[in-house]
């Protein structure tokens, strides 16, 4: 069928949801080296009002975290935008929940919705049989009110 993706570029496609998903996770359980090496070298991570270049500057920004702060991403409605040779851009959403209990958890926090929703947009390069991200971009779309 005129249109349809190729094996490689679906192929492409489902390695590059696994990065972002497994990016994410990484996030998530604080393993911050594991998020980093996720990166292309040079990898560009864009979110708020921050641009960090290089994987030296998102570790850099990652070691900052309050390690009391509890996050969970959670990706949906992944779309491809672009697959042209060894190169893919996607778009998907991403809503964030979390607390930061100013201590160390040691059972499930309790929130009352999400902290946002945003928009992200990604660009992944295959080397070999690898597939890294060289561009990562949050950008928010909802804010959440807080509760009265």
């Amino acid at each position: 069928m005129r249109g349809e993706p190729g094996e490689r570029s679906v192929h492409l496609q489902w390695h590059c949801q696994q990065r972002l998903t497994a990016l994410f996770h990484a996030l998530d359980e604080r393993a911050h080296q594991r998020f980093v090496t996720l990166f292309d070298d040079e990898g560009v991570w864009v979110r708020s009002a921050s641009t960090l270049q290089g994987r030296v500057q998102i570790a850099a920004s990652l070691a900052q975290r309050s390690p009391t702060m509890v996050r969970r991403h959670l990706l949906s409605n992944f779309l491809v935008l672009r697959a042209k040779g060894n190169e893919m851009d996607v778009s998907c959403f991403l809503t964030t929940y979390g607390a930061d209990s100013e201590h160390p958890m040691k059972m499930s926090a309790q929130v009352e919705g999400p902290l946002g929703i945003f928009g992200v947009q990604a660009t992944f390069r295959q080397r070999a049989s690898e597939v890294w991200v060289t561009r990562l971009e949050m950008r928010p779309e909802f804010g959440i009110k807080a509760r009265p």
